[in-house]
């Protein structure tokens, strides 16, 4: 088993002025050179786990708990000495990662300048980075602006300005949103490379479990702030646990059954607010019992690693 790089401990985040919690008591360990998934609806915490560990929160946000990074006590007060250099973050928009008014090779300078690099090394390095990735002109992007590049281009030139940083940790928060489903696989391939040629350890948060089957190692399931089920790639596509997981899955269409019947996952995630006792799929869940599932939260339950919080796996 490879060391851990990011362990998270009992982490809770809340709404300050209302009190209310977002997200609760999450724990989970990051090990060197793994890809790890998490995945999730819009509004199950996925993004705002990340940014709470890079403390890119706003003041009205309250985060408790315990991070450690490569062993020591994450220390909030120095957040600015890890940020991009140790833990780095591929954000959802590239055309809003990057400065609208400066070419692209300005905007390499000020990622060297700002983090003590050598300009004529980092533009190098960059030309290398972004020729790897499949752009034959590098020269071309370096004098472009953000607007004369495509979707996926912008994202290679994010990914290529992310690793000239050599970070140890990189969190990509959907960065394949944007993009055409072609494009998505070209990205995905590039992430998979970093981790395996460059030996990076890869955060990969998604909404699509179809999408990081092909890139992760493990899966963390996230639903309306907690974590309900955690697992190999290959246990929670196969043999999923948790009732949500299976309705992920299970809406997902399948190329060789064209007269397959779509599951539909009614409802939605319900508001950080609306969350009282019980366990959070309860309204949605189609095996849910009254009396017992909206009264008691269940207890995560082992199976040889597969972890899955439901009172019926």
């Amino acid at each position: 088993m490879s060391d851990v790089i990011l362990s998270v401990n009992n982490l809770t985040i809340t709404h300050k002025e209302s009190k209310k919690t977002i997200v609760r008591n999450i724990s989970f360990d990051i090990y060197e050179n793994e890809i790890v998934g998490i995945i999730g609806e819009s509004g199950s915490g996925k993004s705002i786990t990340m940014y709470s560990i890079l403390g890119l929160i706003p003041n009205s946000i309250d985060v408790q708990g315990e991070i450690y990074f490569n062993g020591e006590k994450f220390d909030f007060s120095r957040l600015n000495l890890l940020r991009g250099k140790e833990i780095a973050m591929i954000f959802q928009d590239p055309l809003t990662s990057l400065n609208p008014v400066l070419k692209i090779s300005e905007q390499v300078k000020l990622v060297s300048r700002s983090n003590g690099l050598k300009y004529e090394d980092s533009i190098n390095n960059f030309r290398e980075l972004i020729s790897s990735m499949g752009i034959s002109n590098p020269e071309r992007v370096l004098m472009s602006f953000p607007y004369q590049l495509s979707g996926g281009m912008l994202q290679r030139v994010v990914i290529a300005l992310v690793l000239l940083l050599k970070p140890k940790l990189i969190i990509a928060d959907e960065p394949t949103t944007s993009l055409d489903v072609t494009v998505q696989r070209e990205i995905i391939g590039i992430i998979k490379r970093i981790s395996k040629e460059i030996k990076k350890s890869i955060i990969f948060i998604t909404h699509d479990i179809m999408l990081a089957k092909d890139l992760v190692n493990r899966v963390l399931v996230m639903y309306a702030g907690e974590i309900i089920e955690v697992g190999k790639i290959e246990e929670i596509t196969l043999t999923p646990l948790h009732p949500y997981t299976k309705l992920l899955i299970n809406s997902v269409p399948s190329v060789n059954n064209k007269h397959e019947k779509l599951t539909f996952l009614e409802g939605r995630v319900p508001h950080f607010s609306e969350i009282n006792g019980g366990c959070v799929f309860f309204n949605r869940c189609p095996i849910a019992q009254v009396g017992k599932c909206d009264i008691y939260k269940p207890d995560v339950l082992n199976y040889s690693g597969h972890l899955v919080k439901c009172f019926f796996a």
